[in-house]
């Protein structure tokens, strides 16, 4: 199923008629597996499921000839018990030759890349299967018992030719190479985010400080203003003192007088404006302010929860180097 072809399958069974086995290595080495030859719709006709099964087999074998050199590979499995009984000990056998096939087909990266898609059991159960089935190849006794059968194979691990020693570094190195190159991968883009949002919060903060040099400049305007208009209302007592004691000029200070109650009428008004202005701006820097400190304290807590998952990253990465560090001493 993690090579996303059609009919899913739900059971073990559901491989009985070959073709889901043979679409898969098709994928991973067409030249061995061309796409033809098979039925396709054959699940109530054993006939045509053992003529699937026994395409599949043959083209299995010419593979693991090619792989040998030209060394016969004869692949012990019944058939007709697989096409007329589904019997689960044959079929385990015909799905661990097409796990070894696909490992060391052209496309091993993609079917590494869908195990280490899957979860950590699955994982090391296939790896347990990859690592009995290699074994038994590089040895000649590919007859031997399935993993998913009552057999054991207890045999000790043989890495004394060169041949079977870079095979077997090889596909541990596929492993681990992919899941480093994920990690790093993962890692990078978490830096990535965070470089992102620590830029984003330096322009939010430059916001604030150019509407907070704003607020400042209000301020200083509204004092001018209120000095301006405490000027004027000096001068207007002093006028309207100077009228009291000079009865002979009533006429022209009533006259400034009104000029200067028309002026302060005046300034009163731009007084008023400008404290519109001021509240305006006391509001949106208010605002500002409210929505800037939800969207720091945002990025903050994103920040934090990266910081956390690129933590988890980097133990997984450590993990993965013991895990390295053990199959090596293996």
């Amino acid at each position: 199923n993690a090579f996303d072809f059609n009919p899913k399958v739900e059971k073990v069974t559901d491989l009985s008629d070959g073709v889901i086995l043979y679409k898969i290595l098709e994928f991973c080495e067409a030249k061995h597996f061309p796409g033809n030859g098979l039925t396709n719709d054959c699940k109530g006709d054993p006939q045509l499921k053992e003529r699937n099964l026994q395409r599949l087999s043959s083209c299995m074998e010419i593979f693991f000839e090619d792989l040998k050199g030209g060394v016969n590979q004869n692949l012990t499995m019944d058939l007709s018990k697989i096409a007329y009984t589904d019997d689960a000990s044959e079929l385990y056998k015909l799905i661990e030759y097409v796990i070894l096939a696909a490992i060391q087909s052209e496309r091993r990266e993609a079917v590494v890349q869908n195990i280490i898609s899957m979860d950590q059991e699955t994982q090391r159960k296939l790896m347990e299967i990859c690592e009995d089935v290699m074994k038994r190849f590089d040895s000649g006794e590919l007859s031997g018992p399935a993993q998913g059968t009552d057999g054991e194979n207890n045999e000790t691990e043989d890495f004394t030719t060169p041949e079977k020693s870079n095979r077997r570094a090889s596909f541990g190195d596929l492993i681990l190479s992919a899941k480093s190159v994920a990690l790093k991968g993962s890692n990078e883009e978490l830096e990535a985010e965070i470089a992102q949002l620590r830029e984003e919060n330096q322009k939010l903060k430059k916001k604030i400080e150019g509407k907070d040099a704003k607020i400042k400049m209000v301020y200083m305007e509204k004092a001018e203003q209120a000095e301006k208009i405490e000027n004027l209302t000096h001068e207007l007592e002093k006028k309207e003192l100077e009228k009291s004691m000079d009865n002979s000029q009533r006429g022209k200070k009533n006259d400034k007088a009104a000029e200067q109650r028309r002026n302060i009428q005046r300034l009163k008004h731009e007084k008023g404006d400008l404290m519109d202005q001021l509240t305006e701006y006391k509001e949106k820097i208010s605002t500002l302010k409210t929505n800037a400190t939800a969207q720091i304290t945002s990025m903050k807590k994103k920040m934090e929860k990266m910081q956390d998952d690129l933590d988890v990253a980097n133990s997984k990465a450590l993990d993965y180097m013991m895990v390295a560090s053990k199959m090596e001493r293996y």
